[in-house]
Order: structure tokens, then sequence, then C-alpha cells
């Protein structure tokens, strides 16, 4: 193998760990349409979106209920997936029970306990329960108390939910 044809092998590896190189979604899903939150960091201008990835007749794709992915707001709005430490080490989520309408989960870095199901207007959405009330999650806002890119240090999360009824928000802070 040729120097030229080795450093282009490690470059293409390279994207693909990456994830630079990963920009399809679950199919089933259509992006844009079923937004359920974002997560907002303190770091920059990105942020991650979690979305109800659907099957043609309206019920959660079983195998693959939520598409997650980035919206690269530092390069021109380019979307991309997670890569894979992320989507095992922090933003990535673990589903307890997933049935045709509903997706018990919690996130890979937080043991909040959340569920994926429809809201009283038909959509689906996000719920988790704070001080024994059920809330509707809005988005979640990480702060990191330090500016390392491979070892970043979560400060607080700011959980922002709305309860059942009412247009007021609700912040949550959690301290790691």
């Amino acid at each position: 193998m040729t120097m030229r044809k080795r450093i282009f092998t490690i470059i293409l590896i390279t994207l693909v760990l990456c994830g630079s190189l990963n920009v399809s979604f679950a199919k089933g899903s259509e992006r844009g349409n079923h937004i359920l939150f974002k997560i907002e960091r303190s770091r920059d201008a990105d942020e991650i979106y979690y979305e109800a990835n659907l099957m043609a007749d309206g019920s959660l794709n079983q195998e693959s209920p939520v598409s997650i992915y980035w919206k690269k707001h530092t390069q021109n709005g380019k979307t991309e997936l997670l890569t894979k430490v992320q989507n095992s080490l922090s933003y990535g989520l673990k589903f307890q029970e997933v049935t045709s309408y509903t997706a018990e989960f919690q996130f890979v870095s937080f043991e909040q306990p959340m569920i994926l199901r429809k809201n009283t207007d038909g959509e689906y959405k996000v719920f988790t329960w704070i001080d024994k009330q059920e809330t509707e999650v809005e988005r979640i806002y990480v702060w990191f108390s330090n500016k390392s890119y491979w070892f970043p240090k979560v400060g607080r999360v700011v959980l922002y939910t709305k309860a059942a009824n009412t247009p007021e928000i609700l912040a949550k802070v959690i301290t790691p």
C-alpha cells in the first residue's frame, strides 16, 4: 500500500469513528417533524435533538423509537448523528421497555426515568417526574465547569419541564 493510500485510509477511518460521515437516520423517521426535546450546552451553540422515530401508521419504531442527532450551528447548521462514544457515554438513551406507542428509558449518563408517549393533544412527548409530579420535558441545558474537550466536567444540568395542563415552565437544577 502506498503512503498516499495509507494516509487516505487513516483519514477515512478517523472520519467514520468520529461520526462525521454518518448522516443517515433510522428507517421510518421523518427528520424535523416529531421533535421531542433538545439539549443545549454551555460550550457552544450546537444542540442535540431527540425525535420520535415513527412508522407509517404513527406507531413508534420499536427497534429504534428515538432518533438523536446534532444540529451543528457552529458549522452552518450541519446535521449529523452522535458518535458511538457520545451515544454510549453521554447523550445516548437506554430503553427499558418499548411498545407500539410508549417507550420507557433513561439517559446513559443520567438515571432519571422518562417515558415517551402521546400527550393530550395526541403528539409524542417525553415525560418525567419531578417532586412527585409528572411533567413534560421541554429542553435540557448542560453547563460545563471546564473547557476540556476530551474530559469535560458537567457542573450542572437544568431540566426544563412543564406540568400537565399549564403553560408554566419549571426548572429543576441537577448537580452531579
